[in-house]
């Protein structure tokens, strides 16, 4: 299962399964449903609106964004796998100012620009 996954996102694929352009109001009640039961059954976990499996929390892989099916929006990327890329930044490359740890980290997530939303997003994250 790809995770952490944002619940948009899941609604949006769901909705793009059944062929639709856009995901309605039906759409994402019905996706918010069962990822509910996907939590109850113990299968998935979610917290800030994220889902993902128990082995994804423990080990949170860092994904690269520059496809065009990529989710690409700042707000679709989870705190777990924000860290995790900074971790692997600093690893290789060593201590460094915030701001180029920030670009850095972008760029290990697939981002060509790091606009104002994606800086806040990942400067948050390393707080």
């Amino acid at each position: 299962m790809e995770g952490p996954v944002h619940n948009e996102v899941i609604a949006r694929r769901v909705a793009e399964a059944f062929g639709k352009a856009r995901t309605g109001r039906r759409i994402r009640e019905a996706s918010d449903r069962a990822l509910s039961s996907a939590v109850r059954a113990g299968a998935v976990i979610v917290e800030e609106d994220f889902a993902f499996t128990g082995a994804q929390q423990a080990a949170p892989p860092v994904r690269d964004r520059a496809s065009a099916e990529a989710p690409g929006t700042a707000g679709h990327l989870p705190t777990m796998e924000i860290q995790v890329a900074a971790a692997q930044v600093v690893a290789e490359c060593g201590d460094m100012p915030v701001e180029e740890l920030i670009v850095a980290t972008a760029r290990l997530l697939g981002f060509a620009r790091v606009g104002a939303d994606l800086r806040g997003v990942i400067e948050a994250a390393l707080r």
